[in-house]
């Protein structure tokens, strides 16, 4: 089988003439080579047109921009080591990253977190198209828009009850030990890790692991970039 760089190779006198049609200069172009030859799982997922489904997610405006010496391109890596949650308790945070791993293979509440719609990102940065780099895991809800606030009160409850029992026999030893009853016995969140096309469109909190990601800042890529990126992505 032939390698995806000597395809890509092959292609480039199209790409060119794509390139002159759609006035890509070379940042353009490094930047969809780099996006075709490292980012194929994501691309199939979308059938070769993300920017019919758009990812987004905000990203600090001290973002790392040397990787093509323009703001409007990034390369970043995904952190996906345990972390400190923004709005939900660390015992929740941990229970579900427990209840994730064991039903889905991840702790997503360990991942990057994305939209469908640029507007839910812009709170947290300046709002970039992903592209994850590689072989990549996602997660969402076709339900849940927030699982913090749609399950706080019910987990918090549970917890109230069982610590502030008496009695000797309880089967809890600390914190931890009830949150993972409830997420056990409790918790009835609707995930799925299938269909990101139809997760991009929900416009609902889309996880994602994957080593990197690649990004694009939207607001200043016109329609004509994008549909010169498309041909290029489809001419393999």
């Amino acid at each position: 089988m032939k390698s995806k760089e000597f395809i890509i190779e092959r292609k480039i006198p199209d790409a060119e003439e794509i390139a002159h049609t759609y006035n890509l200069n070379s940042a353009d172009l490094k930047m969809c080579f780099s996006i075709l030859k490292d980012c194929q799982p994501f691309l199939n997922e979308v059938n070769n047109n993300p920017f019919k489904h758009k990812l987004f997610r905000g990203v600090s405006r001290d973002a790392d921009t040397s990787w093509a010496d323009v703001k409007q391109y990034i390369h970043k890596p995904i952190r996906l080591e345990n972390r400190t949650p923004r709005d939900a308790s660390q015992e929740f945070h941990d229970g579900l990253n427990k209840w994730m791993t064991t039903n889905f293979g991840a702790p997503f509440r360990n991942a990057m977190f994305c939209s469908g719609s640029k507007f839910q990102t812009h709170d947290y940065g300046d709002e970039y198209m992903i592209f994850p780099v590689g072989d990549f895991k996602f997660l969402w809800s076709p339900s849940i828009k927030d699982v913090w606030s749609e399950f706080a009160g019910p987990f918090r409850n549970h917890l109230r009850k069982n610590l502030e029992a008496q009695d000797p026999h309880t089967p809890f030893n600390n914190v931890n030990e009830i949150a993972d009853d409830w997420f056990d016995n409790y918790f009835n969140g609707d995930y799925s890790n299938r269909n990101l096309k139809l997760a991009i469109n929900s416009r609902k909190e889309v996880m994602i692991r994957a080593k990197s990601f690649y990004g694009i800042q939207f607001d200043d890529f016109p329609e004509t970039k994008q549909i010169g990126f498309t041909e290029i992505f489809n001419l393999i």
